[in-house]
This record gives C-alpha cells, sequence and structure tokens, in this order.
C-alpha cells in the first residue's frame, strides 16, 4: 500500500521515512501539520497502530499512543 504523502522539506521527510521502516514501522498515513512537524500513522514492530508526532528536522517522536482496535484500524471502513 502506498503512503499518503504531503509536502514536507524533502530531505528531512525522506530520512523520517527511511529511519522507521528501518526500525520495522509500517507508515499508513503521514500528514503535514505545521513547519516540520508531521503526523504519522503507522504499525508499530509490536504490530500496535500507532499516531505519532514527529519533528522531520530531527526525527524526534514528540508525542506518540497507541490507537484502539475500531473498525477502520487497518484502513477500513464499515
Amino acid at each position: 500500500p502506498s503512503v499518503a504523502k504531503t509536502a514536507v522539506a524533502p530531505s528531512g521527510f525522506a530520512t523520517v521515512i527511511a529511519d522507521f521502516e528501518a526500525k520495522g514501522y509500517r507508515l499508513l498515513d503521514i500528514d503535514s501539520e505545521h513547519g516540520t512537524l508531521v503526523e504519522i500513522d503507522a504499525i508499530n514492530p509490536a504490530g500496535q497502530r500507532v499516531e505519532m508526532y514527529v519533528d522531520t528536522a530531527t526525527g524526534q517522536i514528540l508525542s506518540q499512543h497507541v490507537e484502539s482496535h475500531g473498525s477502520d484500524w487497518l484502513g477500513f471502513d464499515d
């Protein structure tokens, strides 16, 4: 599946994607929030769906939480 990508500084954006994929994350969606801040929906290496806010300038996760297993857990709508 392709990841939705929005306008973010290309070098920081590409580095963040490569780093998270190398760590075993499966990226589902990436949205630009403000400046270098992006919201990433992903499946973490433990198989949990997570939502993270990441600074693409530093690669630092600013906040992260595990999402509940609702009907759209893997992107499927009822």
